[in-house]
């Protein structure tokens, strides 16, 4: 008599999402919509799976949260700098009144490579330096994008596609030029 087979472990929530997500980045080039596509997936776990999309939804539920509170923070930030926050910190001293000076607890910044979130009255001169070159980081990644889409662009025929123009490789010694 032939042994039975071992029952194979169901996958999980994060193992069928995973497969989902990989099918919508594996479309043969068609465009993706992020917010089309996740709406395509929930339905499909809720329909389909909805045992393992409420462990994937349980499991995720901290990220999303934290997700949350990174978004309302860096929000504030930026409404705190929209605002002209240094303008408003100069009318608050100005004037004298130590309660317009909300900027020291209202703006926040992130001081590490943690995501510490602390306001500005409390920052230190290395809380400072850290935000400073984490703009100047940016600042340099954005400028190679730019400059890597605007080599192609200028590369490229009206109605002409990249990858009719250049090879895989080809647009990689482009990246990799302006390391």
């Amino acid at each position: 008599m032939a042994a039975e087979p071992a029952p194979q472990p169901s996958p999980t929530g994060h193992e069928i999402v995973a497969g989902l997500i990989d099918t919508a980045l594996n479309s043969d080039g068609r465009d993706i919509i992020p917010s089309e596509e996740a709406r395509e997936i929930i339905a499909l776990m809720q329909n389909h799976y909805p045992a393992e999309w409420a462990e994937y939804v349980s499991v995720e539920a901290h990220r999303l949260i934290e997700g949350a509170l990174r978004s309302a923070l860096l929000s504030r930030r930026q409404r705190a700098r929209k605002a002209k926050a240094a303008t408003l910190f100069g009318e608050a001293v100005a004037s004298g009144d130590p309660e317009r000076l909300g900027v020291f607890k209202m703006w926040r910044c992130r001081i590490d490579n943690d995501n510490t979130q602390r306001v500005l009255g409390k920052m230190t001169s290395a809380d400072h330096n850290f935000v400073a070159d984490s703009y100047a980081e940016q600042q340099t990644d954005l400028h190679r994008l730019e400059s890597f889409h605007r080599i192609i662009a200028k590369k490229l025929k009206a109605g002409q596609v990249t990858e009719d123009a250049f090879s895989e490789s080809e647009i990689m010694a482009i990246y990799e030029s302006l390391a």
